[in-house]
């Protein structure tokens, strides 16, 4: 039935119904505060220090790779009265200079750079959960990243995947699976919970499905209305009619009897003085 129930959906309106709650969710989502806690939980191990120690890696071996390179930028900006030779020297100390700076750093689990790395990092994390500015710029990124096509690609993916899914379900349910259609609608639901703009637009988009289908198949709903209720016994219907008043239908029963009783004891004291 879900396979089915899947299949029949039009196409178009689930679409965009799913873009929809996607951008609804990353609208909902403060970016910056998000990406301070995220930081925050890594540095509380030795993330830092590690993420350290990657970059002095890569900033030495970029100053090894790019000694010829370093020599040439310090050749165009020393005066030309200096000797070549000279200059090339004084490249080569810069370079030295700064390997041996990198080497004392990742040797020294004490260095002063390192304690300031972590005074940086701590910083950049109160800046992102407090920062006015900071907060500007991630909502603007968001609000970019909202509009970008790739957000209605990945939205699309996830219904093509479920209708996939669900096809192969209804071809050979013993060997497809419908954890996607399952995951899909879990995602839908935790959506909807969250979203009172979302409810709404599933509301309108149900009741126009709803009435098309009814449009469409009026005279066998109204075939099976009346097929239904005729075959009703009268106990069955009173208790029908019951379970969907409640309680309002004994209220409506006990006015009628007394409105009926109180309307014949009128009728017959007229009756006796008329």
């Amino acid at each position: 039935a879900l396979s089915r129930t899947v299949e029949v959906l039009p196409d178009a309106e689930v679409r965009a119904l799913i873009r929809r709650g996607a951008t609804d969710r990353l609208e909902r989502v403060k970016l910056a505060p998000l990406l301070g806690d995220v930081l925050a939980i890594a540095t509380a191990g030795s993330w830092p220090q590690d993420l350290l120690d990657q970059v002095l890696r890569l900033v030495g071996d970029a100053a090894q790779s790019g000694r010829a390179s370093i020599r040439e930028r310090v050749r165009e900006e020393s005066p030309r009265w200096v000797p070549g030779p000279v200059k090339d020297a004084v490249a080569e100390k810069m370079v030295a200079g700064f390997e041996r700076f990198i080497a004392q750093v990742a040797e020294d689990p004490d260095h002063p750079l390192r304690a300031r790395f972590d005074d940086i990092l701590l910083q950049f994390i109160e800046r992102l959960r407090y920062s006015p500015e900071l907060n500007a710029q991630a909502e603007a990124m968001k609000a970019d990243l909202i509009a970008h096509p790739m957000i209605g690609d990945m939205a699309d993916s996830i219904w093509d995947r479920v209708r996939k899914a669900a096809a192969r379900y209804r071809a050979d349910p013993g060997a497809a699976s419908l954890a996607p259609v399952e995951a899909a609608l879990i995602s839908v639901g935790e959506s909807l919970a969250e979203s009172e703009q979302l409810r709404d637009d599933v509301d309108a988009f149900l009741s126009n499905v709803a009435s098309a289908f009814l449009e469409q198949h009026r005279h066998e709903v109204a075939d099976l209305i009346a097929a239904t209720v005729r075959d009703w016994d009268p106990e069955l219907a009173a208790s029908r009619i019951e379970l969907a008043v409640g309680r309002d239908l004994q209220f409506i029963r006990l006015n009628g009897t007394l409105v009926g009783g109180f309307a014949g004891l009128v009728i017959y004291t007229l009756s006796r003085f008329f």
